[in-house]
């Protein structure tokens, strides 16, 4: 378990494939029906991604649960995403640290994009790339940018009653982590250009 921390994201991802997904194609599992084969291939790697942070022997009690959770007619088909993330959340909840993959998308054009409109906006994004493991597509990008704009209006609040003195100790505690994690934020969507400067 230990050298977990000196692997790479690719490396984790093919840890998930060895240790998981092929003993359990191995002995019969297949995609659910009404599946296409490139969707389940798009599945299966989505998949890679989300448990790549667990441990070996955590993903072999993982591969017995999904097993005993495969569903059809014969109980031969993988279990739905949420199943298996469920079921992997009780062996091993994932690390609070950012992945290659969030590092990397929040560096891109879209992590710009997203603190251009304002750097709540960057924070969403960085909650949905952590807990989603995916990058967004239409529908999620809605649902980040509703984020986004709850997380400023409650910035603004709160602010506002540090300034005239009525702030809790809870508004004091959230104020704290919202400029935390605002400073990290930006630090991610502006690697590469201190990257560049530095060069």
């Amino acid at each position: 378990m230990g050298d977990s921390q000196n692997l790479s994201d690719d490396q984790k991802r093919r840890r998930v494939a060895e240790v998981l997904v092929k003993p359990l194609v191995g002995e019969g599992m297949v995609r659910r029906r009404g599946v296409s084969v490139e969707e389940h291939e798009k599945w299966i790697e989505g998949l890679k991604t989300r448990l790549a942070y667990m441990a070996p022997d955590n993903l072999e009690a993982l591969r017995h649960g999904i097993a005993r959770a495969a569903g059809g007619t014969h109980r031969n088909q993988w279990p739905s995403i949420l199943t298996i993330t469920n079921m992997a959340h009780t062996i091993q909840f994932p690390p609070d640290h950012d992945s290659d993959m969030v590092i990397s998308y929040m560096a891109s054009a879209a992590g710009w994009k997203a603190w251009n409109l304002g750097p709540t906006y960057a924070m969403a994004l960085r909650v949905h790339l952590r807990r989603a493991r995916l990058v967004p597509n239409e529908y999620t990008w809605r649902q980040i940018n509703r984020h986004g704009e709850e997380m400023a209006r409650k910035s603004v609040l709160v602010s506002e009653r540090i300034k005239a003195g009525r702030a809790c100790e809870a508004d004091l505690k959230w104020q704290g982590r919202f400029e935390g994690d605002k400073a990290h934020v930006r630090a991610l969507v502006f690697a590469k250009k201190k990257d560049e400067v530095a060069a």
